[in-house]
């Protein structure tokens, strides 16, 4: 099913005995998928983030599920030590306007969208409601599909299922075991432009998610550039091929694998190893040799089953 500007795939294996309750536990996933989409969806000019997005500094009367999760992604821009910012629309709509214009921005361009996202760019009132900082604009595409994905998860747990698979667009919650009573695997694509596996991972209860610029860059004067820009700096993240984590839920892995790539593995490493076993990450990075150099945590090492031997 289309939600979110992805496809979101559903897999639960269930007893003859429980398909009544499968197909009324479907529906609430897709009712709940839906609720979300309507809030936090930015392609939808109706959405409560869009009508917040175009109110130009004026408050906005928003769902609490809205402001709920604004809040929980100003925790998630200190742990990450600022690196995932959901405030970057400045920047984002900036290298996508140059890109259009086969240009790249300038200096004086960047500093100035960066202004727009420095410091706290919302504020919250008694009544619900929330107002941008003029000029401000936010995007929650790295933490909506993984809050999509943890919340069709909890309608299924909630409906008595165990073994399911929930990918919203790679963002991935497994629980429990396939249909066959063996762990989910997991592939890792192979950077190499291929459409094959690099790697492939056990997951049990644990959640997935890959962050990379497979298909989604900018492209000026015939140079790629990356999709995930640093907020730091203003300008897309260099090396980083694609970032996987693995965490105990879906929200997140999309926000670390999205955080991790900016920030790398000489930083990333050490910061998603001190978060606990349930945690790990795997980095492809290119090097400036053009090789590809892999770097990973034990969290993720030790739920490996396949590695490709050039690594």
């Amino acid at each position: 099913m289309p939600f979110f500007g992805t496809v979101v795939t559903l897999k639960v294996c269930f007893e003859p005995d429980q398909s009544t309750a499968m197909e009324s536990a479907f529906g609430q996933v897709w009712q709940r998928f839906g609720e979300i989409n309507a809030r936090l969806n930015t392609y939808d000019p109706a959405s409560d983030l869009s009508r917040l997005n175009a109110a130009a500094g004026q408050a906005v009367r928003v769902n609490q599920e809205v402001a709920d999760l604004l809040q929980a992604s100003e925790r998630f821009s200190l742990a990450t030590q600022g690196t995932f910012n959901v405030a970057v629309g400045p920047l984002l709509d900036l290298w996508r306007d140059c890109s259009r214009d086969n240009r790249v921005p300038s200096r004086e361009e960047i500093l100035a969208a960066k202004s727009l996202i420095e410091s706290s760019v919302w504020s919250f009132r008694d009544d619900g409601a929330v107002a941008l900082a003029p000029g401000a604009s936010v995007t929650l595409n790295a933490i909506v599909p993984g809050y999509a994905a943890d919340a069709g998860a909890q309608i299924l747990k909630q409906a008595g299922f165990k073994n399911f698979f929930v990918d919203a667009g790679g963002e991935i919650y497994a629980s429990g075991h396939n249909c066959q009573s063996r762990p989910w695997h997991i592939g890792v694509r192979d950077p190499g432009g291929s459409s094959g596996v690099l790697e492939v991972v056990e997951a049990r209860d644990v959640a997935v998610s890959t962050s990379g610029d497979y298909e989604k860059f900018f492209e000026i004067k015939g140079q790629r550039y990356s999709h995930i820009i640093n907020p730091l700096t203003g300008y897309p993240v260099t090396g980083a091929v694609s970032t996987t984590v693995i965490a105990p839920t879906a929200l997140e892995a999309d926000v670390w694998s999205t955080a991790l790539s900016v920030l790398g593995p000489r930083m990333g490493v050490p910061l998603i190893n001190s978060l606990g076993d349930g945690y790990g990450a795997l980095f492809l990075v290119k090097s400036p040799a053009g090789k590809i150099e892999r770097y990973s945590t034990s969290g993720y090492d030790h739920r490996l089953l396949e590695k490709d031997r050039n690594f």
